[in-house]
């Protein structure tokens, strides 16, 4: 089978390999792993420098165990034997003892981000892509328009499987912090008592679904205005926390939030200090859950950016 890339990588990273080849073929591009081989062949060896030699550009997935792998480093000579281009991915590890000598001050993209993966692996098939199109075509003319993508196709085909997985995640996450719900359950903690179990259980949901692995999906901007709301949510979460602290007064522990008055408290002495100091907490909670509402009205405007075709729900138009 005719390919455009050759992957090099170690074995014990073959979770990531299969990831990037499949970002790869999705974008059209062809690409050969040693997963072609077939168990027992003679020789095994020969259809690796065959793959490397064939090939039009070369990638290598760089970690720890790759740079200790004799056989990636005869992978990396064999490329740099033919003149082939190199196209280095760090997945995990510090670059000292990720990056073999072979390829030392080389740039690189930079996967070890998550959230990260498909705005770097979009700018590296982008550069991969205009690579190969200024190159002298090994294919016969004849084989070329049915076996060769046009640079803009598969660039297309990318960008639309990020759109489309962006779009799934904000539909997902949507449900639970729309406008009402955030406007809502902040004016009631802070107009009325502190209702910390109700505004955590509220958004819940919405914090399970942050936090699974499938959310390195999004986009990078999404992904860093999504990062912002969730910093001052926990901002103001921690606040609630602190705010409603646990008193001793008259040797006995009582809560002592701040929206209890100084004559419900047992001891008069301690009530007065204890319920100013909690009453200003209190002004900082209100001042923080302002903070999270504008944070999410700048979260809208940023999906409205980004994704255009995502249908807010009436309080959010």
């Amino acid at each position: 089978m005719a390919h455009d890339i050759f992957l090099s990588y170690s074995h014990e990273d073959s979770a990531m390999k299969d990831r990037v080849k499949k970002t790869l073929d999705d974008a059209g591009l062809r690409v050969w792993v040693d997963d072609e081989i077939k168990k027992g062949t003679f020789q095994w060896f020969k259809p690796v420098e065959n793959a490397i030699e064939t090939s039009k550009a070369f990638i290598i997935l760089l970690s720890p165990s790759a740079k200790q792998s004799d056989w990636v480093q005869n992978e990396i000579r064999h490329a740099q034997k033919f003149n082939i281009r190199i196209f280095s991915i760090l997945i995990r590890g510090h670059e000292n003892e990720s990056i073999p000598f072979l390829i030392t001050g080389t740039q690189y993209t930079d996967l070890r981000d998550n959230g990260q993966y498909f705005s770097q692996m979009g700018s590296l098939i982008d550069t991969i892509i205009q690579y190969l199109s200024a190159q002298v075509p090994i294919l016969s003319n004849t084989a070329l328009g049915a076996q060769i993508k046009t640079p803009d196709q598969p660039k297309n085909v990318f960008v639309e499987k990020q759109r489309e997985a962006d779009l799934s995640l904000v539909n997902e996450l949507w449900k639970h912090i729309t406008s009402d719900i955030v406007v809502s359950v902040i004016h009631l903690v802070s107009d009325r008592y502190l209702l910390y179990d109700f505004f955590e259980s509220t958004f819940l949901t919405y914090r399970k679904i942050r936090m699974r692995p499938e959310k390195s999906c999004f986009d990078s901007d999404l992904e860093d205005a999504f990062k912002d709301f969730d910093r001052v949510l926990e901002e103001f979460l921690d606040q609630l926390r602190y705010e409603e602290t646990v008193e001793i007064i008259g040797n006995e522990k009582i809560f002592v939030p701040a929206y209890k008055r100084p004559e419900v408290l047992p001891n008069v002495i301690y009530s007065d200090e204890i319920y100013n100091r909690n009453l200003k907490e209190h002004y900082k909670t209100l001042k923080l859950g302002e903070i999270v509402i504008e944070q999410h009205k700048l979260l809208v405007t940023r999906i409205r950016g980004v994704l255009p075709e995502f249908r807010f729900p009436p309080s959010d138009m």
